[in-house]
C-alpha cells in the first residue's frame, strides 16, 4: 500500500477536495469504514404520520394542537364546512416531548375521503351553504384530486392517525378499504376518536371494536387525552 507521500507524488489531483475526501476514505480502516457506513445507515428519520379520515371528522383540528403544542403555529384552517382541506398539508420536525415519550414527527394533514356517492353529497351541501355553483363545482374537483393525492401518499407514510367523528355512526367512517390498504402495505394504525366532548355515556371504545387497531378517545378541539396519544403513537406506531 502506497503511504501518503508516494500517493501524493503518483496522484498529481491529491490537493484537491474530492481527492482528500477519497484519500480519507482510502486511509481509513475496513472495520472503522463499516463502523461509520453502520451509524450513517441506521440514523432514524423522523415519523412520517398521516392524519386521515373522513371530512369534518377533525383531523385539521388535531394537526392544529399538536403543532400549537410543540412548534407554537397552526398548521392550517379548519372549518364546518366539508372538504375545507382539499391539498394535503405538512409539518416537518414537529419534536414531541410528552413526558417520557419523546419523538420527532413530519406531520401530515389530508383532505377529507369520500366515495363518488359522498363527494357529490358534499357538492350538494357547498350549494345549500350557499357557496356560488361554479366556486362549489371547483371545490369539488379540487377535494377529488386531493383524495388521489392522499391515497398517493400512502406509501411514503410510515404510519397512519385515523381520525374518526365520535358524534357520528362509526359504521359509515370505518374507510373499510382504506383499513384494508393499510394491512397490505403493513402500514401501522391507530384511532383518534375524536370529538368526546360532544358526547356522553359508554366509553366510546367499545364502538369501535370492530376496527381492531388501538382506539384513543379525544377532543382535538379541547386537547383531552392528547398525551394518552402521543403514548400510542410512541407505543403502536414508532419504529
Amino acid at each position: 500500500m502506497l503511504n501518503n507521500g508516494q500517493y501524493k507524488n503518483n496522484n498529481p489531483s491529491y490537493g484537491s477536495l474530492k481527492a482528500f475526501k477519497a484519500n480519507k476514505l482510502i486511509d481509513m480502516p475496513v472495520v472503522g469504514f463499516f463502523r461509520w457506513l453502520s451509524r450513517i445507515l441506521s440514523r432514524k428519520q423522523n415519523l412520517k404520520i398521516g392524519l386521515i379520515g373522513s371530512p369534518n371528522s377533525g383531523k385539521t383540528t388535531l394537526a392544529n394542537r399538536i403543532c400549537m403544542e410543540w412548534c407554537g403555529e397552526e398548521m392550517g384552517e379548519s372549518s364546518h364546512i366539508p372538504h375545507e382541506t382539499r391539498v394535503v398539508q405538512s409539518k416537518t420536525h414537529v419534536k414531541v416531548n410528552a413526558g417520557e415519550y419523546s419523538l420527532t414527527l413530519d406531520l401530515f394533514d389530508t383532505p377529507g375521503l369520500a366515495d363518488h356517492d359522498g363527494l357529490w353529497e358534499y357538492y350538494k351541501y357547498f350549494l345549500w351553504a350557499g357557496i356560488p355553483e361554479e366556486k362549489a363545482f371547483k371545490r369539488l374537483q379540487e377535494a377529488k384530486k386531493g383524495i388521489t393525492h392522499t391515497l398517493n401518499l400512502l406509501k411514503e407514510l410510515d404510519a397512519v392517525i385515523l381520525v374518526l367523528d365520535l358524534s357520528k355512526d362509526p359504521s359509515k367512517q370505518a374507510c373499510d378499504i382504506l383499513i384494508d390498504t393499510l394491512a397490505k402495505k403493513k402500514i401501522p394504525l391507530i384511532i383518534a376518536a375524536n370529538k368526546i366532548d360532544l358526547i356522553s355515556g359508554k366509553p366510546p371504545e367499545e364502538d369501535y371494536d370492530f376496527l381492531g387497531h388501538p382506539v384513543i378517545p379525544i377532543s382535538a378541539l379541547n386537547g383531552n387525552n392528547m398525551e394518552q396519544l402521543y403514548k400510542a403513537i410512541y407505543t403502536h406506531l414508532k419504529k
